[in-house]
C-alpha cells in the first residue's frame, strides 16, 4: 500500500522542525537574535533553493540540512560589519547572502546582481516568495550596471578583491564599505586603488562548519 497523504505531510513536518531546530542551534552557539518569523522564512528560502537546484543546478550544496550552516549561517556572519540601510551584493548566486540578510534586516534595502540569468530568476521567485518587500535583483554583470550607489557592497570573493573593487567601485557611497566573504586571506590586498583602505580581516566562525572564514572589510574613502 503506497503512504497516505497524511504520511507525506507528516514526514516533510517533522523534516522542517528538525531543519528550525538545526537553525536555532546554530544562530544560539554564534549569539544572533533572530524572531521566530525570520526564521520560519529562512527555513522557506533553504527548502525552496533545494527544490529548484533538483533542476536548475544553483548551488553545490544539494540538501536543505546541509545549507543550514554553509548558506544561512555563513551569509549572517556579514551582519556586524554592515553600515548603512543599503546594500549591493555582488555575484549574488542563488542570493546569497542577500536573500538571509534581507529577511533578517528588514531596514535593509539588499540589491542582488548576477549575471547567470537562471540564478537571478530563482531570486527572483525567492523574493516573491518570501514577499521581501526590501530585497531586490537585477540579471546583469556588474561593469555594465549604472545605478544609484550603496552603503555597502558585498561579495563572495569570487575573483581578487582588487579586481572586485575596480569592478564595482562605482556603487559603492564614499564613506561605504566593500565586504568580502573569504577563506584564506593572504597577500590579496595589496595595491588597492587609493581611495580604498583595507580596515580590517576578521575570522569567523560558522556554526556547524570547520571551514576558515574571514571577512574583509575594506573603506572608500570620502
Amino acid at each position: 500500500m503506497p503512504p497516505s497523504d497524511d504520511s507525506h505531510s507528516g514526514a516533510a513536518e517533522s523534516r522542517r522542525q528538525a531543519l528550525l531546530q538545526s537553525l536555532r542551534d546554530g544562530l544560539e552557539q554564534m549569539e544572533l537574535k533572530v524572531t521566530e518569523e525570520q526564521q520560519q522564512s529562512m527555513i522557506d528560502y533553504v527548502l525552496l533553493l533545494e527544490r529548484w537546484n533538483k533542476i536548475h543546478n544553483l548551488t553545490a550544496i544539494r540538501r536543505a540540512e546541509q545549507m543550514i550552516s554553509r548558506h544561512l549561517l555563513d551569509s549572517l556572519t556579514v551582519i556586524p560589519f554592515l553600515r548603512g540601510n543599503s546594500i549591493i551584493d555582488v555575484g549574488s548566486g542563488a542570493g546569497l547572502p542577500g536573500i538571509p540578510l534581507s529577511i533578517t534586516n528588514p531596514e535593509l534595502n539588499c540589491l542582488m546582481v548576477d549575471r547567470s540569468q537562471r540564478k537571478t530568476l530563482f531570486v527572483q521567485q525567492a523574493v516573491a516568495t518570501l514577499k521581501l518587500a526590501n530585497a531586490s535583483v537585477m540579471h546583469s554583470r556588474v561593469e555594465n550596471l549604472q545605478l544609484p550607489t550603496a552603503n555597502g557592497v558585498v561579495a563572495r570573493a569570487f575573483s581578487s578583491p582588487v579586481d572586485i573593487i575596480n569592478s564595482c567601485r562605482h556603487m559603492c557611497n564614499p564613506g561605504g564599505v566593500m565586504i568580502f566573504m573569504m577563506g584564506h586571506v593572504s597577500n590579496q590586498f595589496e595595491q588597492l586603488p587609493d581611495d580604498f583602505r583595507l580596515d580590517a580581516v576578521h575570522k569567523v566562525s560558522v556554526a556547524g562548519s570547520d571551514a576558515t572564514r574571514h571577512i574583509a572589510v575594506c573603506s572608500h574613502s570620502e
